[in-house]
């Protein structure tokens, strides 16, 4: 994978600002990422930027920096304000695939998670 680590600032920034996210472990961040820059990477290759010291990866509506140490350095998300959302397609298939191959342990999209809400509703 592309992803080898992730920065306190980086991890710090991702807690704060990532909707559901405030309590997640550096190891299941850095599996995030990991699924974030591989579904860039494979379904929307054009929504990478090679620049000179980083490579950008726009996931949704947030960005993605990894330095060359393959370390992600910066996320900024940009909920909430314009975004270049016309070319994302959400690939939610290969989400989940990811996200069970890399022991993401939060998918949104898990059986165990609609199970649950649907438990609740049902009370």
């Amino acid at each position: 994978m592309e992803v080898l680590g992730i920065t306190e600032k980086a991890l710090s920034y991702y807690r704060e600002n990532v909707k559901g996210n405030k309590t997640i472990t550096p190891d299941q961040a850095l599996l995030k990422m990991i699924r974030n820059v591989s579904l860039v990477k494979e379904t929307h290759p054009e929504r990478v930027k090679k620049r000179l010291f980083c490579t950008e990866y726009a996931y949704g509506n947030m960005i993605i920096k990894v330095n060359r140490k393959k370390q992600v350095f910066e996320i900024v998300n940009k909920s909430g304000c314009f975004s270049d959302q016309n070319d994302w397609k959400f690939p939610k298939r290969r989400y989940i695939e990811l996200s069970k191959e890399l022991g993401i342990k939060d998918c949104k999209f898990s059986k165990i998670t609609y199970s649950k809400k649907n438990h609740n509703r049902q009370k």
